[in-house]
């Protein structure tokens, strides 16, 4: 019986050392500090996926602690981002790259899976890879040709 307690003890923690992730970055939701390794957002493993938000580069990490222990046990992209019209998949591998977001500026919602080979990134809703990025400009000038100045409102789309 005590062999057994044991064996059990050793496998809750072994289960336990594996069930934190660490995300650190200068956007992520909830996050106590920004690129900060001894600080980094704790994220529990919960239905076979970590799930966090974030709207810019991050890093995840099985280790946090300095630079070098974070690094240590950190995962990046294994390839590009592949997209669909409001999630995008990608592998990831061991190495201690930022983690850029398939669309930036935008709250992203973000699930490791819990062997830490594959990441998905969900848009919120209303949001898709497709939407067009509008900048509109007035220019100002001697623009037709005319002595006079003028203005001429331009629209340039992605």
């Amino acid at each position: 019986m005590k062999k057994f307690l044991l064996m059990f003890c050793a496998a809750v923690i072994s289960l336990a050392a594996h069930a934190t992730l660490y995300v650190t970055g200068g956007s992520v939701t909830d996050a106590p500090a920004a690129w900060n390794p001894e600080n980094p957002l704790v994220v529990n493993e919960a239905g076979g996926v970590y799930t966090f938000k974030a709207s810019g580069k991050f890093k995840i990490s099985t280790a946090k602690g300095n630079w070098d222990t974070f690094n240590g046990g950190a995962m990046c992209l294994d390839g590009d981002w592949n997209k669909a019209t409001t999630t995008a998949t990608a592998n990831l591998k061991t190495g201690s790259g930022d983690i850029t977001p398939p669309l930036d500026g935008t709250e992203i919602t973000y699930e490791v899976s819990s062997d830490l080979s594959t990441i998905k990134a969900t848009l919120p809703d209303g949001k898709t890879f497709g939407d067009k990025v509008d900048y509109s400009y007035a220019l100002y000038g001697q623009i037709t040709g005319n002595s006079g100045w003028e203005s001429t409102a331009m629209t340039e789309n992605n």
